[in-house]
């Protein structure tokens, strides 16, 4: 998601007393192929649509402006090339997602032998959500926006089923997966910490 956090900290919340006993392997499963499968929402498709319009918009009056007086206008460059930017990327931002949770998919059939680090995000502020973010070995990183109990349980399923891999959020984690992922799996810490992201309210309009 692309947004501008105002404050951002971290906080340990136990998991044990979430573990729901019915989160199997199945359900794992069903729950990121829904997530692989998941076409884009109305409102997305709209909010691409308007930047790539725009971003066309601009391109366009730019080229006939340049026919015409052989000089480019700075406005419709402004407008045209960071509107386009931005609409490629929340088309990029939709890809990954799912091909994330492919990769999640195809990892869940081979004992989780990519994934790295899984934690959950708690964003606060103008809005609320919470997020089950998921890192690959390849620095792949995937996220599941679900309710706080399921992603409580998909961690403790995660952390219970894969021994091998970093559980839990601290900014060292952080650190140590930009440096070297795999070493989140030859040297997993793990703990039930959870990264608390607080949004401003002037920076609302920037969530996607």
């Amino acid at each position: 998601m692309l947004f501008l956090v105002g404050v951002a900290s971290w906080r340990k919340k136990k998991t044990c007393n979430t573990i729901n006993p019915t989160m199997t392997l199945d359900s794992v499963r069903t729950i990121f192929k829904t997530q692989a499968e998941k076409p884009p929402t109305r409102w997305q498709k709209g909010f691409i649509t308007i930047y790539l319009g725009v971003a066309l918009t601009g391109i366009i009056a730019e080229t006939v402006y340049f026919i015409r007086y052989h000089h480019l206008a700075p406005f419709f460059l402004w407008v045209g090339i960071p509107y386009l930017l931005l609409g490629l990327w929340f088309i990029r931002d939709l890809t990954n997602e799912r091909a994330c949770a492919r990769l999640m998919l195809s990892d869940l059939d081979n004992g989780g032998k990519d994934l790295a680090w899984v934690y959950i995000e708690r964003t606060t502020g103008a809005y609320e959500s919470t997020a089950l973010h998921y890192r690959f070995t390849n620095r792949r990183h995937g996220s599941l926006i679900t309710n706080d109990q399921t992603a409580s349980n998909l961690l403790a399923f995660f952390a219970r089923s894969y021994s091998q891999l970093s559980t839990g959020y601290t900014p060292e984690l952080e650190k140590l997966f930009r440096r070297s992922p795999v070493s989140l799996k030859t040297n997993p810490i793990r703990n039930s910490a959870q990264k608390h992201t607080v949004i401003q309210s002037d920076n609302a309009s920037n969530g996607w």
